[in-house]
């Protein structure tokens, strides 16, 4: 269960990558959603006011309001209502009197019957109206403005319409040009999500958090382990770390975490090792009235450096590791110097040995064990 889990287990940048898709995705499907049903109501109040206007300049067009008063006047306000329908591109223009009937319509076997849908607003309001609703030609955006003689008296109404298939097909062609559009910062946020998942595994060096985790752990308990005091600092001179043994050294002093270094001689090293990007070693410092050996190394990031380690022991220590060294290496030299005289005188016993001068050799190990005890019991006592 555990080996297929970790089969299945997804990395941190593919989580993220995964995740700025899906909001973008997200955002741009919602989007395009709002944006459709503002389309949507947009484009039939668009539809409507151009209803209203049509409906208004048939209205108060001259001819038409002149033809009423002819014997036939379907002859003149046909044409007239067709050239409207044409320049307009309206779905329908139609003209009646005062009594409903029609003088113009899109379809001529329905002149002289009376409209589809009541005029009694109108003639009750003597404003124009816009409105939804199922006329002779199917459902439709409509407007109806009443229209006036010379003398200000209602004679008879214009109504002008949008049907709704082609108000629709106008809608789904911008529905369409909008989610087209939608696209492109789609594709832009899938692009960016890919780049930012690409800088995010460089900066991380492609480890996961877990791993950056254990890292930091490792790191801190290798630090706190070192016995000399070890210091890490920025490029602003400012101090982001110190082991135990640093804090034990400069406990209450001017070095610690998380102030900046004035040193002048500290800073001047801090600075060498950040302009070269070179390790500096063994140099001496003078820290509260204490002498140090420092070593400076660089810390390196992406070909620039952002800040230094300073590894700083004391003086005194130094030289009682080298006296005790010299010490080490005095007592081996004596080890060595009795070696080789225990050798000679092994030599000299076996050669006594072959000769068979047995008293001879007899005489030398009675020597050799006398000054041992001799030695022992001056040093007991």
């Amino acid at each position: 269960m555990s080996a297929l889990k970790k089969y299945f287990k997804i990395n941190l940048l593919t989580q993220m990558t995964l995740l700025i898709i899906v909001v973008i995705l997200t955002t741009a499907i919602l989007v395009g959603v709002l944006f459709s049903f503002m389309l949507d109501d947009l484009v039939e109040k668009y539809m409507g006011e151009q209803a209203l206007i049509v409906a208004e300049l048939a209205a108060q067009n001259e001819e038409i309001i002149q033809a009423f008063e002819d014997e036939n006047p379907s002859v003149v306000i046909q044409r007239i209502s067709e050239q409207i329908q044409r320049t307009t591109n309206a779905d329908y223009v139609t003209i009646a009197n005062r009594q409903s009937i029609r003088y113009s319509h899109p379809n001529p076997e329905n002149i002289g019957k009376p409209t589809a849908t009541s005029n009694k607003p109108v003639f009750e309001q003597g404003k124009p109206i816009i409105y939804s609703g199922n006329g002779i030609s199917g459902p439709a955006i409509k407007a109806k403005a009443p229209i006036f003689n010379k003398q200000g008296e209602i004679i008879g109404v214009s109504s002008v319409g949008f049907l709704n298939n082609n108000v629709e097909k106008e809608i789904e062609n911008y529905r369409n040009k909008l989610f087209q559009l939608a696209i492109i910062p789609l594709f832009i946020g899938l692009i960016g999500a890919i780049l930012i998942a690409r800088r995010l595994k460089k900066l991380t060096f492609g480890l996961e958090p877990e791993e950056i985790s254990f890292m930091f752990k490792e790191k801190e308990a290798t630090l706190e382990s070192i016995p000399d005091a070890t210091i890490t600092v920025n490029r602003d001179k400012k101090i982001t770390s110190m082991n135990k043994r640093a804090r034990e050294l400069f406990n209450n002093e001017s070095l610690m975490i998380d102030s900046v270094i004035t040193d002048l001689r500290l800073n001047y090293y801090i600075d060498e090792v950040i302009k070269s990007n070179h390790s500096q070693t063994n140099k001496k410092l003078l820290i509260s009235k204490n002498l140090y050996v420092l070593d400076a190394s660089p810390i390196s990031g992406f070909e620039r450096v952002k800040g230094v380690v300073l590894t700083i022991r004391p003086l005194s220590e130094i030289k009682q590791l080298t006296n005790e060294f010299s010490k080490i290496s005095e007592f081996t030299e004596d080890m060595r110097a009795q070696n080789h005289e225990f050798l000679n005188k092994l030599n000299t016993i076996y050669g006594l040995l072959t000769l068979k001068e047995y008293d001879r050799a007899l005489k030398i190990v009675s020597n050799e064990v006398s000054e041992r005890q001799d030695i022992i019991s001056f040093l007991i006592t």
